[in-house]
């Protein structure tokens, strides 16, 4: 599988479907920096949550700037007009 599709129309529908997963992964980036600021005690108890949450902010860092990738082809390709 490519990472940047070779056709325009996949490309516009990864690229919407990345769009749809990045929405999701910043709320619940936000709901776990709001779980970390009220809920604290928990997570100090617990080092298995701190790997879940490092991981919940990784791949939402990653799905954003996989998003930005595939919105910086998607506008070159459109000005070219392939």
């Amino acid at each position: 599988m490519k990472l940047i599709p070779s056709r325009r129309s996949e490309l516009k529908n990864l690229k919407l479907g990345l769009l749809v997963l990045t929405l999701g992964m910043l709320v619940a980036s936000a709901y776990a920096t709001y779980c970390v600021l009220t809920k604290g005690e928990i997570l100090q108890s617990n080092p298995k949550l701190w790997i879940v949450l490092v991981g919940v902010y990784i791949f939402t860092a990653l799905s954003a700037l996989y998003y930005l990738v595939l919105e910086i082809s998607y506008r070159k390709r459109r000005r070219t007009d392939w």
